[in-house]
């Protein structure tokens, strides 16, 4: 299980321990705070960010969080799975 952190709805990180979400947070506390269907709201005047449980795994593989970045996430472009953030080409069927 990994926790995912999005900034105004684009994945910054994906973490594996809570103790790192601090890390991918402005500093400070925030304007706002709501937990809403397990999601935890923060607010930070204009910038939202939402850090909630994921059930996934990084890996070389279409649809895992990718391991360079963990950030994006790997698709299949071409035959390799790709990183949709950092471009990072993994596993290639060659």
């Amino acid at each position: 299980m990994l926790r995912q952190i999005t900034s105004n709805g684009k994945t910054i990180k994906y973490v594996k321990d809570k103790k790192e979400t601090k890390k991918y947070l402005p500093d400070g506390a925030p304007d706002k705070f709501e937990f809403v269907d397990g999601t935890s709201i923060f607010t930070y005047g204009n910038d939202v960010y939402e850090v909630f449980d994921v059930d996934r795994e990084i890996g070389n593989y279409a649809g895992n969080v990718c391991p360079i970045c963990q950030a994006g996430e790997m698709s299949d472009f071409g035959g390799c799975a790709t990183c949709n953030n950092c471009g990072a080409q993994l596993k290639c069927g060659l």
